[in-house]
């Protein structure tokens, strides 16, 4: 039901009354229903609303967001819906604040190269106050970890920054596969109706399978390498013998 009047609109989208009428004016956004002399909006203004943001925000312009919006807009909405879906999951959730004493207090001394790195990561980041947030908390908890086993902090972030330049590789490479195979064939045809269920599936088992082919290719490169690495300190020792 349309309850809710162009200034309800404009607090709930947070955008001005005047962006709004814009809005409405190039066509990205349905007229309000009037009652009397005054426009009523509805739970799809505020939807509409919240995808154009969305759009904006992930870089296209105003007059890009109209085109998609009003010459395919059921496509945009269901590409638009899917990715929300998928990304859901990853929306961090409340994250841990510290202050640079409790960071001292938990990884010892301050060490600038160290707190550089991490920043680096993004296992923390500065917040207005002075502050540190650590939106994923279990890569400070992995990186005591591998420092109760003698790995300075520095050197574990150091882990962290090499993996996450590798994982990013692998999964342009993952993603830029799964659509040559998966979404183009369904764009060239059309994108048929009774498909879309499909491609959903698909791009929605692209991030565990991604995630499982790393981890199960990551722990035997591991044990070669330690194989490789103490194997040769091994032999050394046995020929100085």
């Amino acid at each position: 039901m349309a309850d809710r009047t162009i200034d309800e609109l404009a607090r709930e989208s947070g955008l001005s009354v005047r962006n709004i009428r814009s809005h409405t004016t190039r066509g990205l956004l349905p007229p309000p229903e009037v009652r009397g002399r005054t426009g009523y909006y509805g739970d799809e203004h505020l939807e509409r609303l919240k995808l154009i943001q969305e759009l904006q925000a992930d870089g296209l312009s105003l007059g890009l967001v109209e085109r998609l919006l009003v010459s395919q807009p059921e496509t945009t909405t269901r590409i638009v819906a899917l990715r929300r879906t998928l990304m859901g999951p990853l929306e961090p959730g409340e994250p841990l604040v510290l202050t640079l004493e409790q960071i001292v207090e938990r990884f010892g001394p301050f060490d600038p190269e160290a707190i550089a790195k991490a920043l680096e990561l993004g296992a923390l980041v500065p917040l207005p106050d002075g502050r540190f947030a650590a939106p994923i908390p279990g890569l400070l908890e992995t990186a005591e970890q591998v420092m109760r086993h003698g790995v300075s902090l520095a050197a574990a972030l150091t882990i962290g920054l090499k993996v996450r330049e590798l994982s990013a590789e692998a999964a342009r490479t993952f993603v830029e596969i799964v659509k040559h195979e998966v979404w183009d064939p369904f764009e060239e045809a059309g994108r048929p109706e009774d498909q879309w269920p499909q491609i959903a599936e698909a791009i929605d088992a692209v991030r565990p399978l991604a995630a499982q082919i790393f981890s199960q290719l990551l722990e035997p490169t591991i044990a070669a390498e330690i194989e490789r690495v103490f194997g040769e300190e091994l032999r050394e020792l046995g020929e100085a013998d």
